[in-house]
């Protein structure tokens, strides 16, 4: 796709009217520190201010907890943020309209066939973990029906 970025918008909010968008990409949802995101908005990138503001509420609320309570504090944030962008992405993209999503999991796949797409292509990475071949799905192209 060629193309410019029109905004940068809080994708469980959009303000896109119902059905009026031909193409959506996604990346990464959930994986973005808020060091990251102050990095950004340092070197110029507008970064929305609730974003901002939500990502710093859970950098201090998992700063201080174990390895393993932040690992499932993130898992669950991350699921209900990938639920939420899945629901306002469907309600703004055209029928037949294509969604590029970067950074999927392996439940991501079965929502979104649950949420009325239809796969075009799916890429995967395949990587080595302690002699053990690991294959996890990396893109999606999807089309709404």
């Amino acid at each position: 796709l060629k193309g410019k970025v029109d905004f940068i918008a809080d994708g469980k909010k959009m303000p896109i009217q119902n059905q009026s968008v031909s193409a959506v990409f996604i990346s990464n949802i959930g994986n973005i520190s808020y060091d990251y995101l102050l990095k950004l908005k340092k070197q110029g990138v507008f970064i929305p201010e609730d974003l901002l503001k939500t990502a710093e509420y859970f950098y201090n609320k998992i700063k201080d907890l174990s390895q393993s309570e932040k690992y499932f504090l993130q898992q669950n944030i991350r699921n209900q943020l990938r639920s939420l962008i899945l629901k306002e992405t469907t309600r703004i993209l055209k029928n037949k309209g294509i969604l590029i999503f970067q950074g999927i999991y392996k439940e991501d796949v079965l929502n979104f066939i649950q949420n009325g797409f239809e796969i075009v292509q799916l890429e995967f990475i395949i990587y080595l973990k302690n002699q053990d071949k690991i294959i996890n799905p990396d893109k999606i192209v999807l089309i709404k029906k």
